[in-house]
């Protein structure tokens, strides 16, 4: 035969069950967060690379270029 549960120990129960769904939802937020960073670092490696120079590389040339004179 099963004991009845006292009213605090339903409340125990019922903190520790919301806990861990809390912990799980901001688990599964984070993780979702982590992957669109990731994606979003990918896509921007892989744009500035396609691009054919940069304007920093374009900006040294020009300046070593001042400087020969």
């Amino acid at each position: 035969m099963a004991m009845a549960m006292m009213p605090w120990e339903v409340a125990e129960y019922f903190m520790a069950v919301t806990w861990v769904s809390l912990a799980r939802w901001v688990t599964a937020c984070v993780s979702f967060a982590d992957r669109i960073a990731c994606w979003l670092l990918r896509r921007r490696r892989r744009h500035r690379r396609s691009r054919p120079a940069s304007s920093s590389s374009s900006l040294g040339a020009s300046l070593s270029l001042a400087t020969v004179d």
